[in-house]
């Protein structure tokens, strides 16, 4: 009987686990079915995935067919683009020069003494000479140095003088009858030679006699010389006359004093006789460019790289007025003979006729770029102007309009 029931326990035992089964079995098949599921889904987009996949290889490799092929098409177009590039900077740099060799500033002009004939010195190297009534042009000479600072006519006798800066670093002197021929040269730019670095600026002594130069070394000397004109010795050399470069000088019309003006900043008055310095004026702040003596020999104008000119009684040294009314340096400056009227250029195009008490009388325009020098005749009746433009202008003095304009 025990064996019996053992059976029976075991028989129970293994019904209830059958039955246990039976009811795990649909879900253990619903999770597997669900798992099936999930792994056909994950694996069409697997699928999917390598077709696109398969797609942008293809799309890429005819792109980079396309691209290949578009490669000497590519190359042959910059090269091209690259020849078109050399001829347009050959054509650039031909229209360069071309531009260089019209447009040559004018640095230096005055009238002859008889006002019948204008001169100018230009960059180019060339010294040329017009009708002052006609225009016409006279003559074009090249000068001795390719970098002209001065010009300064001859009381008598058609003379000229020149100042720049060569080998030689000597001022000029030609004469006109029919036609210019070199009379003499001073200095020969060798380590004897008397004169320093450019010369800046010339005058002649109201006789004729006397020729003045101012010269220098930058930031090292500033040299004033007198030079005999019938013999072209020198004859007084100014010691220690600036600390710096001279760029003006002027004698007086009594011929008695001699100013100058330097990259000092200085301003200065000398006996020409005995070489003394009888007045130092200081008052401007940059480079004084111009000096002019008032025909009375009281009154000394100065032009100032500072924009402003100044005024200065000689008489008892004090400064009399300053007058402003340019947007760049004040560039040259010159009294009308025989009045209180000063003829000024300036870097911001202006050529104006100022009155001593600071106001503009008169404005001769058309000037286009900085402009360099001015002449007026001895009577005033005419102006001519030049510059950066490389036009040579000629204004009626006393309405200010333009006469005769000499294009390069």
């Amino acid at each position: 009987s025990s064996d019996l029931e053992e059976a029976k326990a075991a028989f129970e035992k293994r019904s209830s686990e059958i039955a246990e089964r039976q009811k795990q079995a649909p879900e253990k098949l619903s999770a597997a079915i669900k798992g099936l599921e999930t792994a056909e889904k994950e694996a069409e987009t697997a699928l999917a995935a390598k077709r696109s996949s398969e797609d942008q290889l293809a799309a890429s490799q005819r792109a980079a067919k396309r691209a290949a092929d578009a490669v000497p098409e590519a190359v042959a177009a910059l090269q091209g683009v690259e020849a078109q590039g050399r001829k347009t900077e050959s054509d650039l740099q031909s229209a360069r020069k071309a531009a260089a060799g019209a447009v040559q500033p004018i640095l230096a002009v005055a009238y002859s003494e008889d006002s019948a004939t204008i001169l100018a010195g230009v960059a180019d190297g060339t010294v040329r000479s017009y009708g002052a009534d006609s225009g016409a042009p006279v003559e074009s000479l090249p000068c001795p140095f390719p970098t002209l600072r001065s010009l300064a006519s001859f009381p008598h006798q058609g003379f000229v003088a020149l100042g720049g800066a060569t080998a030689t670093n000597a001022p000029l002197v030609r004469t006109h009858e029919e036609h210019w021929s070199l009379l003499r040269l001073l200095g020969n730019g060798g380590e004897g030679s008397p004169l320093q670095g450019r010369v800046n600026t010339l005058q002649f002594s109201p006789d004729g006699k006397t020729l003045a130069t101012g010269s220098g070394e930058p930031s090292r000397s500033g040299q004033v010389m007198l030079w005999d004109v019938a013999t072209g010795k020198l004859t007084r050399q100014f010691t220690n006359a600036h600390s710096d470069v001279v760029l003006g000088i002027d004698y007086s019309a009594d011929g008695k004093s001699l100013a100058t003006a330097g990259a000092d900043r200085f301003v200065k008055v000398w006996d020409p006789m005995t070489g003394s310095l009888t007045r130092s004026f200081e008052g401007h702040t940059h480079h004084v460019l111009g000096v002019s003596w008032k025909r009375d020999a009281r009154t000394l104008a100065s032009a100032g790289a500072d924009k402003v000119i100044k005024l200065w009684n000689c008489v008892t040294g004090e400064q009399r007025r300053t007058i402003g009314g340019a947007e760049k340096e004040v560039t040259s400056i010159r009294y009308v003979a025989g009045g209180g009227e000063a003829l000024v250029t300036s870097g911001d195009a202006q050529v104006r006729l100022v009155g001593e008490d600071g106001k503009t009388v008169r404005s001769f325009g058309g000037a286009s770029d900085f402009v360099q020098s001015a002449a007026v005749t001895a009577d005033g009746r005419w102006v001519v102007g030049g510059g950066q433009d490389s036009v040579l202008r000629v204004w009626d003095g006393k309405t200010g309009q333009i006469l005769h304009t000499f294009d390069p």
